[in-house]
């Protein structure tokens, strides 16, 4: 009785192991957007659409209601508008440094990039800034690509001479088993801490040096 009871044991031990095994192979999509109503993200599991930013209910309440009238405005125009340049270059950072700790597990899907240069009034200033756009893209996809698959890529950089300041519309959808997702929120998690204690004891030495 006791060897029949054990044996069960051991076989509803290896069902849960199979299925815990099963669950890290299972792909989750993640997908960022940015656009003229700033920056959102969300995650996908299966039929399970999960938001991840913005992460309050008031604010995403509200970019639902203007992604609705977003999308009217798209039925009359050809491509979704980009948000300001300067705005997005505040997530940049953030986003290269979750795509080197992701990178080994991370795969991108598609990539979707508009960049438009912009100077009103400025036409020599636009002119450098279109230039530089093109120097920087070249150099972003060769490091993306050597360190990240990417499936499907659209880039576009154009100028336009009446419109006040440079935008930007960047759509990315990705994907990363779970079992990734969790060594890599480990990863990350381990080099926010790295970060944090380095800080405090270069805070420290700052305070004895004085």
């Amino acid at each position: 009785m006791e060897s029949g009871d054990a044996l069960t044991g051991f076989v509803i031990i290896g069902i849960i192991l199979s299925i815990l095994i099963a669950l890290c192979f299972v792909r989750i999509s993640i997908t960022a957007r940015y656009s003229e109503i700033g920056l959102e993200a969300w995650a996908k599991i299966a039929f399970v659409r999960i938001p991840l930013y913005p992460p309050n209910k008031k604010v995403r309440t509200q970019a639902k209601k203007t992604v609705k009238e977003v999308k009217k405005k798209i039925k009359e125009e050809t491509e979704e508008k980009g948000g300001p340049f300067e705005q997005f270059k505040r997530y940049y950072d953030l986003a290269i440094d979750l795509l080197k700790t992701l990178r080994k597990i991370i795969r991108i899907d598609r990539l979707k990039v508009r960049f438009t240069a912009a100077a009103k009034d400025e036409p020599a200033k636009a002119a450098v800034l279109y230039g530089k756009a093109w120097a920087a893209e070249g150099i972003i996809l060769a490091v993306l690509e050597n360190n990240i698959q990417v499936r499907k890529k659209e880039i576009a950089i154009e100028v336009d001479y009446l419109a006040d300041r440079p935008t930007i519309y960047c759509f990315t959808k990705a994907s990363v088993s779970v079992g990734g997702l969790f060594l890599g929120a480990f990863r990350f998690a381990k080099k926010f801490i790295s970060h944090k204690v380095k800080e405090k004891g270069g805070t420290k030495n700052g305070k004895t040096n004085r």
